[in-house]
């Protein structure tokens, strides 16, 4: 077996502790610039979905992602595609929304209107109907009226046709009484 004296050893294993702390001091320095550029490629595109998301929670889908963030071919890419989408779609239903709420409104000003017209219809044909049955009280009352007189002047006739009567029956006796004094005035 060799033995050496330690200061020999240690002359030759100094130079070789100094290269390896120098070089573990470098890889690491290494590992670690990667690693924050790494942690950094992943966590900025999160930080603009997150401002985005939360602009869109609040109502505001105006901002679009920058095109650095959209065109990664990653998964953060895909979900940064998945969000503009949703985005664009969620802008559309907004929309054909206020259409619809448009068409709506539309459709109850006129369905205001026809009823205003239905109503206006409905208190004109009350009115007439009013007039209607005043006009057919007035002609049951004539009507009434009418018989009344007919029944008066039926019963004018009636003493009419007695007195006519009684006149004719009054006259053939005084035919008679004439044709009796004109026999006694040829006899004398």
């Amino acid at each position: 077996l060799m033995v050496a004296p330690v200061s020999e050893l240690m002359a030759v294993i100094r130079p070789i502790a100094w290269n390896s702390l120098w070089l573990s001091i470098v890889f690491l320095s290494l590992t670690l610039v990667i690693v924050l550029v790494l942690a950094r490629s992943l966590t900025e595109p999160l930080d603009v979905l997150t401002v985005h998301s939360d602009a869109f929670a609040q109502g505001d889908l105006s901002g679009n992602l920058p095109l650095r963030v959209l065109d990664r071919p990653d998964e953060l890419g895909q979900l940064a595609r998945s969000f503009e989408d949703l985005k664009k779609k969620i802008n559309g239903l907004i929309g054909q929304a206020a259409r619809a709420a448009g068409t709506i409104a539309a459709g109850n000003e006129e369905m205001t209107g026809s009823a205003s017209r239905l109503a206006e219809s409905a208190t004109e044909q009350a009115s007439s109907t009013e007039e209607l049955s005043a006009s057919m009280e007035e002609m049951g009352s004539n009507i009434n009226q009418n018989a009344d007189n007919a029944r008066e002047t039926a019963g004018i006739v009636q003493d009419a046709a007695k007195s006519a009567a009684s006149g004719e029956q009054m006259l053939q006796e005084a035919v008679v009484a004439i044709e009796s004094i004109s026999e006694s005035v040829v006899l004398i």
